[in-house]
């Protein structure tokens, strides 16, 4: 975002600035640049891949922390316990190492997804999202 968005729009003031403020800033001016930015499928699908992820994960750690804490007297769950639990509730136990694994994959797929959408709007496309919905329907 600091180099091939102002290479692809021809100006380094185009480009990802640092720090948090300046940051929310930018996304700000560039999300009224180009009118109703949540409307950028790039960016429908960063969202989605990042709350899947929150989803995933905060439901993986839920599972941890009831099976190493106990009750006064109880034992310690095993990784068994874990898998026959998220089977009869959900249908389907991905595994310990798998879950850490999807946690990547969706971030991956996340940090990607928001990059295109921030190299699309501009050098690829100039107007407002909401058009972009009426030439594809």
């Amino acid at each position: 975002l600091v180099v091939v968005r102002p290479i692809l729009l021809g100006a380094w003031g185009h480009g990802f600035p640092y720090g948090i403020l300046s940051h929310l800033d930018w996304v700000s001016n560039v999300g009224y640049q180009f009118l109703h930015f949540h409307y950028n499928p790039a960016h429908m699908l960063a969202i989605t891949f990042f709350f899947t992820n929150c989803l995933a994960l905060s439901m993986h750690g839920s599972l941890i922390l009831s099976v190493t804490n106990p009750q006064k007297g109880e034992e310690v769950k095993t990784s068994e316990h874990e898998n026959t639990f998220f089977r009869d509730i959900v249908g389907y136990s991905i595994g310990a190492l798998a879950i850490h694994r999807l946690g990547l994959f969706l971030a991956l797929s996340a940090v990607f997804w928001s990059a295109v959408c921030i190299v699309i709007s501009g050098p690829f496309w100039t107007r407002g999202w909401p058009e972009w919905w009426k030439l594809v329907a």
